[in-house]
């Protein structure tokens, strides 16, 4: 990533992955809320940045829960 920010936020993002879930979100609001929590972004910024790390292959994300409804978040 080339704008230090950015970069700062994505490795913020994959630290609260790490110690707070402790690598698996049972629930993507729930890890949304978490880094919202921790850096001030809003929901769609923090989706892009999501959709980002999956599309590095830092995030897997599946389908998961009862009904298959939940999204998991994990660590790729």
């Amino acid at each position: 990533v080339e704008n230090m920010g950015d970069r700062g936020i994505y490795k913020k993002m994959i630290e609260i992955m790490n110690k707070e879930f402790k690598g698996k979100s049972e629930s993507k609001i729930d890890f949304i809320k978490s880094v919202n929590r921790e850096t001030g972004l809003g929901k769609n910024n923090i989706l892009k940045r999501i959709n980002d790390l999956i599309k590095y292959g830092i995030l897997m994300e599946k389908r998961g829960g009862d009904r298959r409804i939940s999204k998991i978040l994990t660590m790729g």
